[in-house]
């Protein structure tokens, strides 16, 4: 177990390879790869909207409804910046903030006591097809005018726990949305071991991924 400050490594990672992918993700015909620098900069615009939108205090409680995508990560490192409790698929009635995809927005919202924002999960980050349901916030339209930089609010640290991470680029299976290693590697475990993953959904792709994506390792979760 190492105790991690997520946020701290995130602009550190950017300081030193800021270039170097550090996510990347994978399905079908679809690639998104990002840097340090471009994921700093879109936690840091999460970040923003968290304490500056929505108004979250350190140590407020965000439950995360996201599948295994780098709209995950993003937000996993927005809510270290601002001190917050990432609460994987947490309860919404007793969250400060939902995240979620617009599949499981209408659900969610009819138990949340907060505010529910839906994330879209278009390739750029585009505003979510169609509408949102009522009393919902599409996250892009508050998130994206946000600043790229993000002064931290105090110094937030989290455990993250052995994965047998290396410093490697590493191919990262995950079927499960819910597996709790799955949260680990969106974002802790490259930044703790100085690696960097690839995304992927498909166990049956993952060797033909990791030859594509020059990688030396393929983990399964």
């Amino acid at each position: 177990m190492t105790n991690a400050d997520l946020w701290g490594l995130l602009t550190a990672r950017r300081r030193t390879h800021g270039a170097d992918p550090l996510l990347t993700y994978v399905t079908g015909d679809e690639r998104m790869e990002l840097s340090a620098i471009s994921t700093e900069n879109g936690a840091a615009k999460v970040a923003g909207a968290l304490a500056d939108e929505f108004l979250l205090d350190p140590g407020a409680r965000i439950a995360v409804h996201l599948p295994w995508h780098w709209q995950r990560s993003l937000w996993i490192g927005g809510i270290a910046a601002i001190g917050g409790q990432c609460d994987p698929f947490g309860d919404p009635a007793s969250a400060d903030l939902v995240v979620c995809t617009s599949e499981d927005a209408e659900s969610l919202a009819s138990t949340a006591t907060g505010d529910v924002v839906v994330v879209s999960l278009h390739p750029f980050g585009l505003t979510v097809p169609g509408s949102v349901p009522n009393g919902c916030i599409d996250a892009s339209v508050v998130v994206r005018m946000q600043p790229d930089g993000f002064a931290a609010r105090g110094r937030f640290t989290t455990d993250v726990p052995d994965v047998g991470a290396t410093a490697e680029r590493t191919v990262v299976v995950c079927a499960d949305q819910r597996n709790a290693d799955s949260w680990t590697w969106a974002l802790p475990a490259p930044l703790v071991t100085a690696g960097s993953i690839i995304m992927c959904a498909d166990a049956d792709a993952a060797e033909a991924i990791a030859e594509q994506e020059r990688a030396t390792r393929i983990v399964v979760l």
